[in-house]
């Protein structure tokens, strides 16, 4: 595709009122006012003669194979117009333009506003950034790219099928981060191994009974065979995690913001209720089967 550009329409527009007012000089020599439109007309044929026609332009996209629901990643575009050297009028930078679906958007500020690709010896590459908006099937399905000719009058255009997809998947790049935190037993109490007794379910040594401890905790077994009174001491439990894995279906079609919030509040749950037993877990998976929202809920929790 072949039309004026900007340049050429404004220079008509400039010289209509001048070629007016020759004609109406000269009005014995009317034909004189045709010389600027006529001369415009003629260099904007020969604009878009010379230099490399649109259907020289070829494309390809690099791009990710998968990626994260409201994850930023980049794409290459790389661009090549064949036909001519930097010489003979091959362009020295293009104009483009992507079109995907609903999945992905623009991180640029001026979305939707084309893009500039530099050119040397007629090709060139472009990294374009791009964020994910909700799961699915990423597709970047059409290319809009026009350059103009040697004298700037028109814009040469070609529109190029792509046949570009990208996987969208849940985000687990917070599992994956905090994944060694989670399943540490003293990730709270630090590197150095330290036994932490007090209350709680794990035995670990019997004791003579001293002033000011639990006198629940007595033995009075061992207390009789050995004459003197002994109380049971526990291990304290820390850092217990419950964690929620959770696909509900429709929650996963939210944007990139909304599933990261949700995201967040599942990872919050586990420093909550750190002392949940696993009834609360079947109550939250019967919750969600009465809300309407297809999928499971899996629920996990440590024994450290």
């Amino acid at each position: 595709m072949i039309y004026p550009s900007r340049i050429a329409i404004l220079s008509a527009v400039a010289g209509a009122p001048v070629a007016l007012l020759v004609a109406l000089v000269m009005p014995e020599r009317w034909y004189a006012a045709l010389a600027w439109p006529l001369a415009l007309l003629a260099l904007t044929i020969i604009d878009a003669l010379a230099g490399a026609r649109p259907g020289q332009a070829r494309a390809r996209l690099d791009t990710p194979g998968h990626t994260g629901v409201g994850a930023d990643f980049d794409v290459t575009l790389h661009v090549a117009i064949d036909g001519h050297s930097s010489k003979r009028g091959a362009p020295t930078r293009a104009q483009f333009a992507l079109g995907y679906n609903e999945t992905l958007e623009s991180d640029e500020p001026d979305e939707g506003e084309p893009l500039w690709l530099a050119l040397e010896d007629g090709t060139g590459a472009a990294i374009v950034p791009l964020r994910t908006r909700r799961r699915g099937m990423g597709r970047i399905d059409r290319l809009w790219l026009r350059w103009k000719g040697p004298l700037g009058l028109v814009w040469k255009q070609r529109v190029l099928a792509l046949d570009t997809k990208i996987a969208i998947l849940p985000d687990l790049r917070p599992v994956h981060d905090k994944g060694a935190q989670i399943f540490q037993r003293h990730a709270l109490q630090g590197l150095m191994a330290q036994v932490d007794r007090g209350d709680g379910s794990d035995f670990d040594a019997l004791v003579e009974f001293r002033s000011g401890m639990d006198k629940r905790a007595l033995d009075w077994k061992q207390s009789a065979r050995h004459v003197k009174l002994h109380a049971k001491e526990y291990r304290t439990e820390r850092n217990n995690q419950l964690m929620f894995a959770i696909d509900c279906g429709r929650q996963m079609c939210e944007t990139g913001d909304e599933m990261s919030a949700l995201l967040a509040a599942g990872l919050d749950v586990s420093g909550v209720i750190s002392d949940t037993r696993p009834a609360a877990g079947w109550e939250s998976a019967f919750a969600r089967s009465r809300s309407g929202d297809a999928g499971k809920v899996i629920i996990g929790w440590s024994d450290a």
